[in-house]
């Protein structure tokens, strides 16, 4: 009882996957994004880029890298469908039509 009151140790649990795999998967994101050629993107490219150059701190922390990841696909998003909308052309008078449709 001489302990009591005292905060345990905490035991680091083992990664549920290799280091060496989350890195190649942030890697391989930041080269297929950065490939995307969308201008908008390299933004997102480059905060990959500097995630996997931290991994070993953010690795620690795998909740709070999840939340990260999780903000940068929401930006990615939120990019690729401005871009669509900017981008889009309907044909003529499909405009009209479309509403219709989507709502049956």
């Amino acid at each position: 009882m001489a302990d009591a009151g005292q905060p345990k140790a905490a035991r680091q649990a083992p990664a549920p996957f290799p280091a060496d795999d989350l890195r190649r998967f942030v890697e391989s994101n930041a080269a297929a994004v950065r490939a995307a050629g969308v201008a908008d993107f390299v933004q997102i490219a480059h905060s990959l880029d500097q995630i996997a150059n931290d991994l070993p701190t953010l690795s620690e922390d795998l909740e709070s890298l999840e939340q990260r990841l999780t903000v940068l696909e929401q930006k990615l998003i939120a990019l690729a469908r401005a871009g669509r909308r900017k981008n889009r052309r309907w044909p003529r008078g499909a405009s009209s039509i479309l509403p219709a449709a989507l709502q049956k």
